[in-house]
């Protein structure tokens, strides 16, 4: 596959005019795109499985590896 279009949920968001604390993305961190500017408001990507390889690594905000014996 072609990988998650991170884009949409964030556009979501401004669209609604939410401003949340923070925003957990839940993912494989198998991506294809991430939005341009990062968010005034903190990200935590919340990956399920192995370290992202390189290029599909976050442009920001912190990253949590779960594994399934977590």
């Amino acid at each position: 596959g072609g990988g998650t279009d991170f884009r949409p949920g964030f556009e979501w968001l401004e669209e609604q005019g939410k401003r949340p604390g923070v925003c957990l993305y839940l993912t494989d961190m198998e991506c294809s795109s991430y939005p341009g500017t990062e968010p005034s408001f903190s990200v935590i990507w919340v990956n399920w499985g192995n370290p992202p390889a390189e290029w599909h690594r976050e442009p920001w905000g912190e990253r949590i590896d779960m594994t399934d014996s977590e």
